[in-house]
């Protein structure tokens, strides 16, 4: 039986929490929705997404952990993201299973979302 998807929602005075970029799923938005249902939030800012949307969930991962995804609407990917690193093999296999017949790329090395991509570390 799969792992339901519970929503997973952030406290008001909840301390930052990190953000490792995972993987990446080719997907078009209608099949994101079909699979993840409404999305939780909905981005429009042009200068927040680069251009275009962005849909965005967040669930509990098969290990507890909170899991998001953000939908790059134009671009047709989707970012799958762990507040830990490296992925565990139960929530790779949760991640396949729900994307199954996508094309998932997981990263050798995880990006930190919290970081700017020219910071030096």
């Amino acid at each position: 039986m799969p792992h339901p998807l519970t929503k997973f929602e952030l406290h008001e005075n909840a301390e930052p929490l990190a953000c490792w970029n995972i993987a990446t799923i080719a997907i078009k938005q209608a099949n994101a929705r079909e699979i993840l249902g409404q999305p939780h939030y909905i981005e429009t800012d042009p200068q927040r997404t680069a251009g275009g949307t962005e849909d965005h969930w967040s669930f509990y991962s098969p290990k507890g952990i909170p899991a998001f995804f953000r939908m790059r609407v134009p671009y047709g990917t989707m970012d799958f993201c762990l507040t830990q690193q490296p992925i565990h093999v139960d929530d790779e296999k949760w991640l396949t299973e729900l994307f199954y017949g996508f094309q998932i790329e997981i990263f050798a090395n995880p990006i930190d979302e919290n970081r700017h991509p020219n910071d030096v570390e």
